[in-house]
C-alpha cells in the first residue's frame, strides 16, 4: 500500500549569506532611481516600482541582473529548494534549464501595499528551446517592519470544505524578514499587506524553465 502525491503549491524561503554586501551594493542605486522616476503600474497600490510593461524594464533594471546577484539571490537558493523539495519524495520537480526572465524592485512607504496577484505570462523561445514560466522570487532587501508583510493564498485546497480558502501569512514566521529570499510557483496568489514602517524595498524576479532534461 502506498500513495501517489499530485504536484501542489509551496513557498520556500531561506536567508541570503551575502545579504549585507548585496544590500550595500543595490540599495543606494535603488533609492537614486526612485528619486529619478515615478512608476506604479498597479492601480490600487501605494508604492513605487521599477516594473515596466515594455523593453525599458530590461535596460533600467540591468543592475539587478548582474551575474553575482543572480547567483546568490536566485540560483543558489533555487538549487537548495529543489533538493529539499525532492528529498520529501512527494512529487519530484525537474525544471530542466532555468533562466531569469526579468527582475525589478519595489519600494513601499508607510501604508504601502500591493493587491493580490500572480505572475502569469506567456512562454518564450530562446535558441530553439521553449521556456515556460515556472517560479517567482521575492527578496527582501530592506525592511524595518517587525513582521513580514507578504501573504500567500489558495482559493481552495483539496480535502477541505469547498468554501474554505487557504492563507499563509509570512508574519507568522519569525525567520522571514530582511535578507530572506522566497521562491514559489509563478501562479500562486500573493500580496503585500500595508507596511507599518516606511522604506521597505524588495526585489522580484521571474524564472522560466524548459521542464525537460538539459
Amino acid at each position: 500500500m502506498s500513495f501517489h502525491h499530485f504536484a501542489h503549491d509551496f513557498v520556500y524561503w531561506d536567508n541570503i549569506e551575502k545579504h549585507e554586501t548585496i544590500k550595500n551594493e543595490l540599495l543606494p542605486e535603488i533609492m537614486k532611481k526612485n528619486e529619478e522616476q515615478k512608476n506604479n503600474p498597479f492601480d490600487s497600490s501605494i508604492f513605487n516600482t521599477s516594473f515596466y510593461k515594455d523593453n525599458r524594464m530590461m535596460s533600467e533594471n540591468a543592475f539587478l541582473m548582474k551575474e553575482h546577484i543572480i547567483k546568490d539571490v536566485i540560483f543558489n537558493p533555487l538549487t537548495n529548494m529543489l533538493k529539499k523539495y525532492n528529498d520529501l519524495k512527494l512529487n519530484e520537480i525537474g525544471p530542466g534549464i532555468s533562466i531569469v526572465q526579468s527582475g525589478w524592485w519595489n519600494l513601499y512607504e508607510k501604508d504601502g501595499f500591493q493587491e493580490m496577484h500572480i505572475h502569469k505570462s506567456q512562454p518564450l523561445v530562446l535558441e530553439n528551446k521553449i521556456f515556460y514560466p515556472s517560479f517567482s522570487v521575492i527578496y527582501i532587501l530592506n525592511d524595518e517592519n517587525d513582521d513580514s508583510n507578504i501573504l500567500f493564498k489558495k482559493d481552495h485546497v483539496p480535502m477541505t470544505k469547498p468554501i474554505n480558502d487557504y492563507t499563509f501569512k509570512t508574519s507568522d514566521e519569525k525567520n522571514v524578514g530582511e535578507g530572506t529570499v522566497m521562491i514559489f510557483p509563478y501562479d500562486l496568489n500573493h500580496m503585500v499587506r500595508p507596511c507599518k514602517k516606511p522604506g521597505r524595498v524588495t526585489l522580484a524576479y521571474n524564472i522560466y524553465s524548459t521542464w525537460e532534461a538539459p
